[in-house]
């Protein structure tokens, strides 16, 4: 009896050796898993930056997407666009006082958060920054890029969404122009100075 009992005995360690090691190999495939991920979404957001560079950009001025599929929302209507357009300064400020307050405010957060950060903001960092919900975020978003604000929005891996500000209005410095010329109206109509 003691024989057949030790031999089950020594069949059950080597059983559980065996399932620790299969753990084991499931938890490196896991990490391995998420480090690939990880690479994508870095791969892809190192392209997105790419196509932000002057010399890839076929005279474009607003690289954006309007559409939310893979986001749970209650308009299913929505298509993915891309808009492009030259940079026009008397355009551009029609386009900033068409903003309403809420919008102008979600605008000047991305920017400053980009800015501080150095990279792309997502709905949720918008978000909690805001204390808005991510859904009033989509929203104000998909109406900054309806009504021509300049804005890049790039999904990765087919989820995530980053925004950012276009770079080549970060180059022409209009932010304290803009700000001045939304809430001084009564001393500057207009972003010229002439």
């Amino acid at each position: 009896m003691d024989p057949i009992k030790e031999a089950f005995s020594k069949v059950k360690e080597d059983m559980q050796s065996l399932r620790q090691a299969i753990e084991s190999l499931k938890q490196e495939l896991l990490a391995r898993s998420n480090k690939e991920l990880a690479l994508e979404a870095e791969i892809t957001a190192l392209n997105a930056k790419l196509a932000q560079t002057p010399q890839n950009q076929e005279k474009g001025f607003f690289l954006s997407s309007t559409g939310n599929k893979g986001v749970f929302r209650q308009t299913l209507d929505r298509q993915t666009t891309e808009t492009r357009q030259t940079l026009d300064t008397s355009l551009l400020e029609d386009t900033f006082f068409t903003l309403t307050d809420k919008e102008f405010l979600v605008f000047l957060t991305l920017y400053r958060l980009e800015e501080a950060q150095r990279a792309p903001i997502s709905y949720t960092e918008l978000a909690n920054n805001l204390r808005i919900s991510q859904s009033s975020i989509r929203d104000h978003i998909s109406e900054l890029i309806r009504k021509k604000a300049p804005l890049i929005k790039v999904k990765l891996n087919n989820k995530k969404v980053l925004l950012s500000v276009d770079n080549q209005f970060r180059t022409l410095n209009l932010m304290s122009k803009l700000l001045n010329s939304r809430y001084f109206q009564d001393t500057q109509t207009t972003l010229n100075p002439l």
